[in-house]
């Protein structure tokens, strides 16, 4: 067993801890099955546990469910300690934490952290993590600190208020799903249905121009006789309408892909915020 900080954490306690003027308690926070990634200070030794029974302050369970609202759980206590004296507060902190961890298969774990008081140019610290009703003495482990979302991070679970903004979120995100899908489906179905009256277009203006190259060569009669002038043109426009159906044929193929993708994504969407609504 070991309690794993990440370096953000650890450092955020550190800094904590070698400031303060008397000892201090926190509480360290993460996502479920990772390591602590945030530490938040409650105040001087005692303000974790109520006066007058030994479970967590009212302060202590305000900054806990405001954590759970972000999707993050306690996962540690801390006491920051200026001095190696034992001292009462750290067994009844642990008490208390255990306590609001029952229930649950997890076991009560916390970080004893002492920075002296020495010279100021001089900094030591000495940590030590312990778990269960004994305070045994466990492994203690620095983590990296999360990727950056430049990085392409795994997204965090969703829950209390993300979950609430995406139920918020998700009768909009359908309508303008519906709308896009049936501005896509309209397209496709006119592309479809009517392709001469595209083709017609196309021919017309190619007609256009044969025309006004017909009037050009009129212009400069014996380079070539009239017959090889039609051949030529109509040559020419075949080879438009061919390009032109294969454009068609592309921007139809595109459409359907569109229309597939679109599908898709909406699918995935919908399963996402079920997800998240049932958590």
């Amino acid at each position: 067993m070991s309690l794993k900080l990440t370096r953000g954490a650890w450092a955020s306690a550190l800094a904590c801890v070698s400031e303060a003027p008397e000892a201090l308690e926190g509480i360290f926070f993460g996502f479920p099955g990772g390591p602590c990634i945030s530490f938040r200070l409650l105040g001087c030794a005692g303000a974790g546990v109520d006066a007058t029974e030994t479970r967590l302050s009212a302060a202590a369970k305000a900054l806990v469910a405001e954590k759970k609202a972000l999707g993050e759980r306690p996962m540690a206590w801390a006491s920051l300690q200026r001095s190696k004296q034992a001292k009462e507060s750290v067994r009844r902190l642990h008490e208390a934490f255990s306590k609001e961890l029952q229930g649950s298969e997890e076991v009560a774990v916390g970080c004893l952290i002492i920075c002296p008081r020495g010279q100021q140019a001089q900094l030591v610290q000495h940590a030590v993590a312990v778990a269960g009703p004994d305070l045994q003495p466990i492994q203690l482990l620095l983590a990296a600190d999360p990727p950056k979302p430049k990085q392409q991070a795994p997204g965090l679970p969703a829950g209390g208020k993300l979950q609430e903004a995406l139920k918020r979120c998700e009768p909009g995100l359908r309508k303008a799903g519906d709308l896009l899908e049936q501005a896509v489906t309209d397209a496709l179905e006119e592309l479809q249905g009517s392709p001469r009256g595209v083709k017609r277009f196309f021919q017309e203006r190619a007609a256009a121009g044969k025309f006004a190259r017909t009037n050009d060569a009129e212009k400069a009669p014996g380079q070539r006789s009239h017959e090889q002038f039609l051949e030529e043109e109509n040559a020419a426009l075949s080879k438009q309408n061919l390009q032109l159906q294969k454009e068609l044929d592309e921007a139809l193929r595109q459409l359907e892909s569109l229309k597939s993708k679109m599908t898709a994504d909406r699918l995935r969407s919908r399963l996402v915020l079920e997800a998240c609504a049932k958590r």
